[in-house]
């Protein structure tokens, strides 16, 4: 189910590096602290300390790294073992309950920063856009928050946005990326002296595009641009408003970047729907 790990945990720097099947430990459990990797709680009783954790919808061993039973949401992540924790990407990801990757947010721009961490140095790196849905998720206690769907890979000019297994009525907004910076698509270097002028790379294409599609779906949709911006268009007012924030992956070859937040100082790899590798589109010259 995957490669030989090291467990870490707070108590003690290295645990075991695995090799083989470990048997139980019997041992009282009594004023122990009970709880290990991401906060969760020991089932020491049933194959000795600190050997399973509880995650709600499943039990975890950390000596591998993987579950005891497969992901409930394996449908949704075809391309990746059932039976590993948060994509295999536990510095991008966290797994609350065992269903399956994805952080919780206060808020859906909240979740759209998240996302533009983690895809858009992808989507510059390979001149791809990237497409996800936003959505809400109620837990027992009734308390609200916000995650968004494994992205679709589509291509320079266009994706389709992923919905995983979400309900129409739970989706709040979508989120896409635009790729490199290509100075095609900037109408400002062609006519700097044009008032009208628009980088195309950074803003929201209109008729047929980006707007039309928000206007279909009648949910916003964010954009997470090469120069390191944030947006969202709202189809209900027709507005575009910048979030306030200044610190994800931008392209350096862009003119108008914000930051010093090259695509280039960032990981590679997260997941995708794509069941092939991802080959990057040559930008027009």
């Amino acid at each position: 189910m995957g490669a030989l790990k090291l467990t870490y945990n707070q108590e003690k720097p290295l645990l075991k590096v695995v090799q083989g099947t470990f048997l139980s430990e019997e041992k009282s459990c009594a004023g122990v602290y009970r709880y290990g990797f991401n906060g969760m709680e020991k089932d020491d009783e049933v194959k000795g300390s600190g050997n399973s954790l509880d995650f709600g919808a499943r039990i975890y061993d950390p000596r591998i790294g993987r579950f005891f039973s497969p992901d409930p949401r394996e449908a949704d992540y075809p391309w990746q073992s059932t039976y590993v924790f948060a994509g295999n990407s536990p510095i991008q990801f966290v797994d609350v309950n065992g269903e399956g990757p994805g952080d919780k947010f206060s808020s859906p721009d909240e979740a759209a920063i998240d996302f533009a961490n983690t895809y858009n140095d992808n989507s510059i790196r390979n001149n791809r856009e990237y497409g996800s849905t936003i959505f809400k998720v109620v837990d027992d206690k009734g308390v609200k928050s916000y995650t968004y769907t494994v992205p679709n890979v589509g291509g320079k000019d266009g994706v389709w946005s992923s919905k995983g297994d979400t309900k129409k009525k739970d989706r709040v907004a979508a989120i896409h990326t635009h790729g490199a910076y290509d100075k095609s698509y900037n109408e400002k270097e062609k006519s700097p002296n044009d008032p009208a002028a628009t980088d195309w790379n950074n803003e929201f294409s209109g008729e047929g595009g980006d707007k039309t599609y928000a206007k279909q779906t009648g949910i916003p949709l964010y954009l997470a641009s090469s120069n390191g911006e944030i947006k969202v268009y709202d189809p209900a007012t027709n507005l575009t408003r910048k979030l306030d924030y200044k610190d994800a992956p931008s392209d350096h070859f862009d003119p108008s970047q914000i930051n010093k937040k090259d695509y280039t100082g960032f990981p590679d790899g997260e997941p995708t729907t794509s069941k092939k590798s991802i080959t990057p589109i040559p930008i027009k010259e």
